[in-house]
Formats: structure tokens, C-alpha cells, sequence
């Protein structure tokens, strides 16, 4: 199934709108019928020299960009191992839990977490 870049915004917007709803606790995802698309964010770490990197993504395919080299930062550190993934509802959260995450307290926080695992 092909779908034109039309086809894709309104889905989109369909989505998007879907999410506002539940969000206000209009709807719940149960009684809609409707997919929702989680975003994950990611922490892999490099294998050659124990460097983190924090991420988000729609799906699994991202990891294997960073070992194929794709990715201007991650190209010169491989190969990568995903070490961390946390699902969130939006792009909007993910982006504000991978800016914590990249920050000093979110990076202390993932040394505890790894601490007591």
C-alpha cells in the first residue's frame, strides 16, 4: 500500500488530534480503534571508547544508522549497543525526555538507574 504525501498529513492530523483528546481525557484509545505511534527515546553506548548518545526515533531502524555510519556524530564511535529505550506518547515529549536526559541531572540519573539494575 503506497500512500501519498496527502494521504500521509491527513493521517497525521487525524492522529495528532486523536492524542489532544485523549490527553484531555475525552477518549481513550480502547473504545477508537485508532493505532498510536509511540516515539522512542534511546541511549546507546559506543563499544570502541564508552561514549553515550541519546536519541529519539519512530522506530528500530536508527540504531543500524548509527553503526552503518550514518550519522555525522556517531559515525567516528562504533560500533553502538543500545543500552536504554523509554517509550513516549508524542514527539513533543520524547524531545523534552531526551534534552533531560542529555543534560548533567539526566545523565546522573541513568548512572543510578544502570547502578541498581
Amino acid at each position: 500500500m503506497v500512500l501519498t504525501h496527502g494521504v500521509m498529513v491527513t493521517l497525521l492530523i487525524l492522529v495528532q488530534s486523536f492524542m489532544v483528546r485523549i490527553h484531555m481525557g475525552q477518549q481513550t484509545p480502547q473504545t477508537c480503534g485508532v493505532f498510536i505511534f509511540m516515539v522512542t527515546v534511546y541511549v546507546i553506548e559506543s563499544m570502541a571508547d564508552k561514549i553515550w548518545y541519546t536519541g529519539i526515533a519512530l522506530d528500530a531502524r536508527r540504531l543500524t544508522e548509527h553503526n552503518n555510519g550514518r550519522s555525522r556524530f556517531s559515525s567516528g564511535h562504533r560500533p553502538w549497543k543500545l543500552i536504554y529505550t523509554e517509550q513516549q506518547p508524542d514527539w513533543t515529549a520524547a524531545r523534552a525526555r531526551e534534552k533531560y536526559l542529555k543534560s548533567a541531572a539526566g545523565k546522573i540519573w541513568l548512572k543510578k538507574f544502570f547502578s541498581h539494575k
